[in-house]
């Protein structure tokens, strides 16, 4: 048959379960389907993050009404869902620590992200006492959209924010168990074999590096915070 890997897959398994079906009753004495080749499917969704340039260039575009909610995903690692549930009150400048409940996480956890020191950076200018960080899913989504394409990013990462992290969190600080904690993950094995080549460190330690007071800092608009 001619037709995709994933679906050639999908009949094989078919197939095994027939025949493990019919040795079960005695119809048959062995599964022909076990020793069948192995078929490879090609990841559906390949690994993008974005490159330093475009990281700086993506903060300098983006609105202030984003930036917060762009910020968490690029340098804290979080979920889209996350972000979209997360309240100033959970965001502690004074420990340095991000709270998710377990209730707002895909796990269902409760998560302490820390908060790198340009993650702070970027965050302190809107600190809020309270409210949400970012915007509607459809206004974020819009200006996130159009600051992707001020910034000259022709073609956007699937996940491009969060799998950015994992690549430059594993480059720098070599720990996949780390990096699997900040992220949520259950096990580091599959973040190693996916993000430990992708960065060089010396790529990493420029990420990690990139400051408001950069240049790029010219949408930050700074808000007066009661004490």
């Amino acid at each position: 048959m001619k037709c995709a890997p994933q679906t050639r897959l999908n009949y094989k398994r078919i197939l095994h379960n027939l025949f493990a079906f019919a040795m079960t009753r005695g119809y048959a004495e062995s599964n022909p389907v076990a020793g069948a080749l192995k078929i490879k499917v090609p990841a559906k969704n390949e690994i993008g993050i974005l490159s330093v340039k475009e990281s700086r260039a993506l903060l300098a575009a983006c609105p202030a009404g984003i930036l917060p909610a762009v910020a968490l995903g690029l340098f804290g690692g979080l979920r889209r869902e996350e972000i979209a549930r997360l309240d100033w009150q959970k965001v502690d400048f004074e420990s340095g620590y991000i709270d998710l409940k377990a209730g707002n996480t895909k796990t269902a956890q409760r998560r302490l992200v820390t908060m790198s020191a340009n993650l702070r950076a970027w965050l302190l200018p809107h600190r809020a006492l309270a409210g949400a960080v970012r915007p509607s899913e459809a206004i974020y989504r819009d200006r996130l959209q159009e600051a992707s394409r001020r910034a000259g990013i022709a073609e956007w990462p699937h996940n491009a924010l969060r799998h950015s992290f994992a690549s430059y969190h594993v480059a720098l600080n070599e720990d996949a168990n780390k990096t699997a904690l900040m992220m949520g993950h259950t096990e580091s094995g599959t973040l190693f074999k996916h993000y430990r080549e992708l960065v060089r460190r010396d790529d990493a330690v420029k990420f990690w590096d990139i400051m408001p007071d950069d240049g790029n800092a010219k949408n930050i608009v700074k808000m007066d915070v009661a004490a």
